[in-house]
C-alpha cells in the first residue's frame, strides 16, 4: 500500500508541475499579446501624431494664403472705392 501511495504522490506532484509550467505558459502568452497589443497602439499614436502635425502645418498654410488673398482683396477694394 504505501508503494501505492507513493506513486499517487508522484503523479500529484507532476501533475502540479505541469500545472504550474501551464500556468506559466499561459501568463507569458497573455504577456506577449498585451505587449503585442500595446506596441500596435503605440504605433497607431504616432501615426495619428504624424498626421495631426501634418494636418495643421497644411492649415497654417491655407490661414497664410488666406490671409494675403484677403490683404490683396481689401487692396483692391481700395483702389476701386478711390476710382468710383
Amino acid at each position: 500500500m504505501s508503494s501505492y501511495s507513493s506513486i499517487k504522490r508522484q503523479e500529484i506532484h507532476k501533475n502540479q508541475n505541469k500545472n504550474f509550467r501551464l500556468k506559466k505558459y499561459f501568463e507569458t502568452q497573455n504577456l506577449a499579446t498585451q505587449n503585442d497589443e500595446l506596441r500596435a497602439h503605440l504605433r497607431n499614436e504616432k501615426n495619428l501624431r504624424f498626421l495631426i502635425n501634418e494636418r495643421s502645418i497644411k492649415l497654417s498654410q491655407e490661414a497664410e494664403e488666406l490671409k494675403v488673398s484677403k490683404e490683396k482683396l481689401e487692396e483692391h477694394t481700395g483702389r476701386f472705392q478711390t476710382i468710383i
